[in-house]
């Protein structure tokens, strides 16, 4: 029965969302998408709700797959808001944000990490545009600003506050959670952590001023405290510490009004404290003694957020456990040859062979190492050798060992932001790719630049009215870009970038609607009849055809693997795999051993393909493969034979000068059916394919030195294309 019912009340949201998106009432939709991605997921239909809460972040930025392209979708949608609505509604997009990666792509770190950095941008350009907020992310520390209000005008008890419905409301404790995991996101990845301080200002106003929740309070400030010392600022950290143990700022009730006495002697404690400076050494008379007061901090249970009489429990156990770890963390992290202030700073002989509290006086290490006699007035000479020969070594040895483990997390981190930078790099070339198409088969082309001015205006003007066609705007119609050439001379494909994925989408659609397989067919004039080199292929040249250009970009990089799982399943059809195409890989799922790894370095042309030895042999793999991809290749190529041969393509590729020759392939005598398939797969697949089989534990190896040897061709560039 309450199956029944909840079917019917997605029903119900499914229609009041089409009602509401017919009479253009966006922000109504929005709050609908994501009462009913909430239904879906109490339902248990996470895909449901994951389309729903992403379709509500779509229609918030009138952007088709915002949060799979969010940073085209920053570029091109994200501006700064006018008015409180529009906040309310870039607010609510955070929290959808954070549910679709959370909840529906729980083991998705880097879906969760491109959400942070989505919900970061929105955050930012709500709260650096408004005045008097600061303009910069790394001015949000406590001691310099102190948040007071999100926007001016808005009403957080009616959209923070308020659950979630169709009219509005979000939860404050759903909104300080979207807030928590983003925070937690960029520490634990530790990929640019200043993100995290506006983050952290917003979710201590709500706390504090919004919800009035000393336990949320102190946990906004504590995140706060984790991100500034994520980020090197030490003094910042330490104030913030020093104003939790003193109870500063806490919340206040709905009917207390705001003590002046009592701020001033909040900010007269504030002043008189003596922070640690992160711009002197560590081991600083000054420091030294902050540290020292740094241990004696504390935080007590009531202050925590624990009410009277009660064990400590849910957020305030939290705060009193994480508020020791913080200061053990910031009292390893000052002692750590990490950036501090800017500048990478040394550990002192002291901080690295002796653990205990830095000495006031620094002294030399032969000094320090070396014990006096009137110190050890009864020891032998040579008891006294050894010991100190002993201490020498141990220290020697602890400070080896400490660079070591300091330099593999130094490179642990380096690694994850090369990867995700490179990750970035390839998802942003696909991007581009999706605003592209191709218009081919152009037969009016010659091969020498005399008549290019005509030509290109003659495809330009009939591209135009395709669009034109199609019901695009004429504004994003004047923004195409044509790319006419192949080399030095013009090409009979034309490459178009009409701008965003919405308008490409337009003229496919319009063009599968109106027109056949064979395409358009091609304007002609007077002017372009008397061209010499115009000779028109019947039902090959002359049919103008219009495909997007994303698939022959995810063909080039996928047809390979396609390839390699059809050979394992002919060579092993017993073994059991699965594939990967976002990381090109075939793995056990059982074992989670690789079974094959297709490595592409698209500069350099070269596509290896990794196996494991103990399935097949290097042979035996390389000749299946190849003429596997070389059946799929050829499938739809210019020149195939497929079941019969048509009358329309005789000619085409046997005539001297003619297709083949303008488009740089030729031919290679009559009826050379292999070479031309051979030349076709090469245009298609600009890959030198090598085949290698090794070790299981050998993957690793390669990935790793193939990650570093793309790494360093972007970071350090020598060729030039």
């Amino acid at each position: 029965m309450v199956r029944l019912a909840a079917s019917a009340l997605v029903s119900s949201y499914r229609k009041a969302v089409e009602l509401l998106r017919k009479r253009q009432m966006h922000q109504l939709v929005v709050q609908a998408l994501h009462e009913l991605g909430n239904l879906l997921w109490l339902e248990g239909d996470a895909s449901g709700a994951r389309e729903a809460w992403s379709d509500a972040v779509d229609t918030v930025f009138q952007f088709p797959y915002a949060i799979k392209n969010w940073c085209k979708c920053i570029e091109s949608s994200l501006n700064p808001p006018q008015d409180p609505a529009r906040v309310e509604i870039l607010l609510l997009s955070v929290v959808l944000l954070a549910k679709h990666a959370r909840l529906t792509k729980p083991k998705d770190m880097m879906a969760h990490l491109n959400a942070t950095l989505f919900a970061s941008n929105i955050l930012e350009a709500i709260l650096t545009t408004a005045l008097p907020n600061p303009p910069r992310r790394d001015e949000f520390v406590p001691n310099k600003h102190r948040l007071r209000e999100i926007f001016f005008g808005l009403r957080e008890t009616r959209m923070i506050l308020p659950p979630s419905s169709v009219y509005g409301g979000v939860d404050g404790c759903n909104f300080l959670s979207a807030l928590s995991f983003f925070q937690n996101t960029l520490v634990v990845m530790n990929y640019q952590p200043a993100r995290a301080l506006p983050i952290c200002s917003l979710y201590t106003y709500v706390a504090t001023d919004v919800c009035r929740n000393v336990a949320l309070s102190i946990k906004g400030r504590l995140l706060m405290v984790q991100s500034l010392i994520r980020c090197r600022f030490f003094t910042e950290a330490w104030l913030a510490l020093y104003a939790i143990s003193q109870n500063h700022d806490q919340p206040r009730g709905l009917v207390e009004a705001e003590a002046l006495d009592k701020a001033i002697v909040e900010a007269q404690e504030m002043s008189n404290a003596t922070p640690f400076l992160q711009h002197e050494e560590p081991w600083s008379e000054a420091n030294t003694q902050a540290l020292k007061k740094l241990v004696d901090f504390a935080l007590t249970p009531a202050a925590a957020g624990v009410e009277e009489g009660a064990t400590p429990s849910g957020t305030a156990a939290w705060n009193l456990w994480v508020f020791k770890k913080l200061k053990a963390e910031f009292l390893v992290t000052v002692r750590h040859p990490e950036v501090l202030g800017g500048q990478v700073t040394k550990r002192s002989p002291e901080s690295r062979s002796h653990q205990n509290t830095p000495v006031q006086v620094k002294k030399g290490r032969s000094e320090e190492r070396e014990p006096k006699e009137e110190d050890m007035p009864n020891q032998n000479l040579e008891d006294t050798f050894n010991t100190t020969l002993t201490t020498i070594i141990e220290g020697k040895i602890s400070d080896i060992v400490e660079d070591i483990r300091d330099f593999k997390d130094q490179m642990k981190t380096s690694r994850n932001q090369l990867a995700y930078l490179l990750y970035q790099e390839a998802e942003k070339q696909r991007s581009d790719a999706a605003c592209k198409i191709m218009v081919k088969n152009c037969w009016q082309y010659v091969e020498s630049d005399e008549n290019y001015a005509l030509l290109r205006e003659h495809r330009e003007i009939m591209i135009n009215w395709a669009a034109q066609e199609a019901r695009i705007d004429e504004k994003d119609i004047r923004h195409f870009h044509f790319d006419h050439r192949r080399g030095k001379s013009i090409s009979p494909f034309t490459m178009v970038n009409v701008g965003n994925f919405y308008t490409k989408q337009k003229l496919m659609e319009w063009y599968a609607q109106n027109f056949d397989k064979k395409g358009i067919t091609e304007w002609t004039s007077e002017k372009l009849s008397h061209l010499t080199n115009g000779n028109n292929k019947a039902e090959v040249n002359g049919m103008i055809e219009v495909e997007p250009c994303i698939a022959a970009f995810d063909r080039m990089q996928t047809e390979p693997l396609k390839a390699m799982m059809a050979v394992i399943t002919k060579l092993a059809p017993n073994l059991k795999w699965r594939h990967s195409w976002k990381h090109l890989t075939l793995q056990n799922p059982e074992t989670e051993e690789y079974i094959a790894w297709l490595a592409l370095d698209h500069l350099q042309g070269i596509a290896k393909v990794y196996f494991d030895r103990r399935l097949f042999t290097a042979r035996q793999f390389e000749d299946e493969f190849h003429a596997v991809l070389g059946a799929q290749m050829t499938k739809k190529a210019v020149g195939a034979k497929g079941k019969g041969k048509s009358k329309g393509g005789e000619g085409v590729l046997t005539d001297p000068g003619g297709f083949l020759k303008a488009v740089g392939l030729g031919t290679d005598g009559k009826g050379s059916y292999y070479k031309v398939s051979t030349l076709s797969m090469k245009t298609k697949m600009p890959f030198t394919f090598e085949i290698r089989c090794i070790n299981q534990e050998e993957f690793a190896t390669k990935y790793t030195g193939h990650l570093d040897r793309i790494a360093k061709r972007i970071l350090q560039p020598d060729l030039l294309l």
